[in-house]
């Protein structure tokens, strides 16, 4: 079926160009004809949340938790924050970090950035994050991982361009939860509400080098819902990663797992 489509007035009120163009690529030429919807819509306002005296540096991705004021509550680090309202988590690529905005929605966000404690593997690059937001899974309490995210990261493990790449990369796994040992001192202890705080990982996998991109399967057939798709970015394919159980903040052991690869 088709339809006579017409652009809004303030446009001329001219009749919108077919679905397809049918014409020869080559050749083609003059000024592009005027769109019938704004790319982002009439009804949208931007606002500024954050910016570089908030922490970020190259921001590549943001997610927002599930769960504001779980992670850093009204007080950490010694400064206080908004638990309330929309929070913001952003990939930041040049600092290899995440900054948490926190009330989003308000007139003042307030913002803190945190690095996992072995940022130079664990989040070297980090280009984009994903969190599991499925609250209602009907998941044992013990092994759901709601509020869990994860980052994948576009390197191929220089260690900071310490080392030759050995392409020994691929997504990690984080609890948002601010319990020891998810959260750490610099030193490793228990991190304080005055302290300066890192993130350890839960988990993490290593078929995905020069990763651009992750999102958590929403699916509630899996044990721990840690289904998670990204890109490998040296083989060219769509990677679905099942973390399955994670070994936990201080642990090494990432042999637990079912990855598989889609070629395209």
């Amino acid at each position: 079926r088709t339809r006579s489509v017409r652009s809004p007035a303030r446009f001329g009120g001219a009749a919108c160009g077919p679905l397809a163009d049918m014409q020869a690529c080559e050749g083609a030429g003059g000024a592009c004809q005027q769109q019938c919807v704004p790319a982002l819509g009439l009804g949208v306002v931007s606002r500024l949340v954050a910016s570089r005296e908030s922490g970020l540096r190259s921001p590549r991705d943001l997610a927002v938790t599930p769960m504001p004021g779980r992670h850093l509550g009204n007080f950490s680090s010694g400064r206080h924050f908004h638990t309330d309202g929309p929070e913001i988590w952003v990939a930041n690529g040049a600092s290899h970090s995440i900054t948490i905005v926190t009330g989003a929605n308000k007139s003042d966000p307030i913002a803190a950035s945190r690095f996992d404690r072995g940022w130079y593997h664990y989040m070297m690059n980090v280009t984009s994050l994903s969190f599991n937001s499925v609250a209602e899974s009907g998941r044992d309490p013990e092994k759901d991982t709601f509020g869990f995210f994860a980052t994948c990261q576009d390197n191929n493990n220089t260690y900071n361009g310490l080392k030759d790449p050995n392409f020994f990369m691929g997504p990690s796994l984080y609890s948002s939860a601010p319990e020891y040992k998810n959260l750490v001192r610099h030193d490793g202890g228990p991190c304080g509400l005055g302290d300066e705080c890192f993130f350890l990982h839960a988990d993490m996998l290593h078929e995905s080098p020069s990763c651009p991109g992750i999102v958590h399967d929403p699916e509630t057939k899996t044990a721990y819902g840690t289904v998670y798709w990204a890109l490998d970015g040296v083989a060219g394919h769509l990677v679905r990663y099942d973390f399955q159980q994670p070994h936990g903040p201080g642990l090494m052991d990432h042999s637990i797992a079912a990855v598989r690869r889609y070629p395209e």
